[in-house]
């Protein structure tokens, strides 16, 4: 990892921990800011994992990665509660917002656990 790239990742993380600081001290004034601290917590464990110091996979990681690909859904709830768009729930829509990062998470584990077996194989052959 080069120094920029430590430098800006460091950015990052360091500005969305305190924006998501920030935002949880005010979480009552404002209901956009509750998500709006959950999408900043998302971007800093995905500033994390897309970093070099996450490597190699492990199934430690497998947290984080869950938790990092709930940002698309937060990103919507906190842009909906700032700009005040009705926010109907309705039974239909509650398995796919929890069933979608699931999907998403088996996407980045797959190719990993692929990867790490085809090597595993061309060893034993």
């Amino acid at each position: 990892m080069t120094f920029a790239e430590l430098l800006l990742r460091g950015a990052v993380i360091g500005i969305n921990l305190l924006i998501a600081a920030r935002f949880l001290l005010e979480g009552q004034r404002h209901p956009a800011l509750l998500p709006g601290a959950l999408f900043a917590l998302c971007i800093t464990v995905y500033a994390y994992l897309s970093s070099h110091a996450a490597q190699p996979w492990t199934p430690a990681l497998l947290p984080l990665i869950f938790i990092s690909t709930f940002s698309a859904g937060l990103f919507w709830l906190f842009a909906s509660a700032l700009f005040k768009d009705r926010l109907e729930w309705s039974a239909p829509k509650i398995p796919v917002l929890l069933a979608a990062p699931l999907l998403f998470a088996a996407g980045f584990i797959m190719p990993a656990h692929l990867r790490h077996l085809t090597a595993a194989a061309t060893q034993l052959v």
